[in-house]
């Protein structure tokens, strides 16, 4: 028996061309997302690579493309469609949704997620836990020990 892991596609293999055409199911993380009228066209990051999907307003109920819309930057999602090949998208494939679920929605209010910000924000600002204090301690410990090493 087929276990649900392997039903889901590798984006990859999507922009490889091997599945040009068929009908997928991809699963990964909302990298971006923007409305051009009646269509949603949404990158998904699934740590192969990112593949730009589209949904037509009226393939879904309107309350659930208004839902979708919304959707914060780094939500966990699953989208099923039709591979299409497109020289408009990045990666010249995309995928044709006819559905799209959103699993585990991010935080709202990801530091780094809708802005652009420069070395300065990233520098003064913890984005990565690295402020704990037993982090600062390990940290510290690691670093005279290399010193340590280096007088030797």
């Amino acid at each position: 028996m087929m276990s649900k892991e392997n039903l889901f596609q590798n984006v990859a293999d999507i922009l490889e061309g091997k599945l040009d055409g068929q009908h997928v199911e991809v699963r990964g993380w909302l990298h971006h997302i923007r409305s051009s009228g009646g269509i949603l066209f949404l990158q998904l990051r699934d740590g192969t690579a990112v593949i730009q999907c589209t949904l037509k307003k009226d393939k879904v109920d309107p309350p659930i493309f208004e839902k979708l819309a919304t959707t914060t930057i780094e939500s966990t999602i699953v989208v099923s469609g039709e591979v299409k090949r497109d020289a408009r998208a990045p990666g010249g494939y995309e995928i044709q949704a006819d559905k799209i679920e959103v699993l585990y929605p991010a935080e709202e209010g990801y530091p780094i997620a809708k802005k652009y910000h420069g070395p300065d924000f990233l520098w003064t600002t913890d984005t990565s836990g690295f402020e704990t204090r037993r982090c600062r301690q390990q940290s510290a410990y690691e670093a005279a020990c290399l010193r340590r090493l280096g007088d030797g």
